[in-house]
């Protein structure tokens, strides 16, 4: 297929997409050094309502979707990034409604929803609405 302006992936697609490959390879690394931690596991039961292991089970599915859809938005897949803008509201909703310390969240919820924003750009829309995407 020959490499067009229309074709060409944008940059901060693909700065995004790696971000949230790192990310979603990172997270459940986390768990790792968690789990060792009694004071990062006390800090984790105090701060939601959800217990650890559906925390941990919340940290790994995230990052299963963030790795599927990240992949799918580089190949040019609109239902990637549907997907992902889908699931990134579903899981805020999900943390903020089990959160002790929902203004410990701010700061997520506000990179969240810039990223998801970046994510419907004219340049990313153009990207997705490709014939072949």
């Amino acid at each position: 297929m020959e490499e067009t302006v229309e074709n060409k992936r944008p940059i901060l697609l693909t700065i995004i997409c790696i971000l949230i490959i790192i990310g979603a390879i990172l997270a459940p690394l986390s768990i790792y050094g968690v789990m060792n931690n009694p004071l990062a596991m006390d800090v984790m039961e105090k701060a939601s309502q959800l217990s650890i292991s559906v925390q941990y089970a919340m940290i790994v599915l995230g990052s299963i979707v963030g790795l599927v859809a990240a992949i799918g938005m580089l190949k040019g897949m609109k239902i990637a990034r549907t997907f992902y803008v889908a699931y990134s509201v579903l899981a805020l909703i999900v943390s903020f409604a089990a959160s002790n310390m929902k203004q410990s969240l701010m700061v997520t919820i506000l990179i969240t929803i810039i990223i998801l924003g970046l994510l419907y750009l004219p340049n990313i829309n153009r990207y997705f609405e490709r014939e072949n995407a």
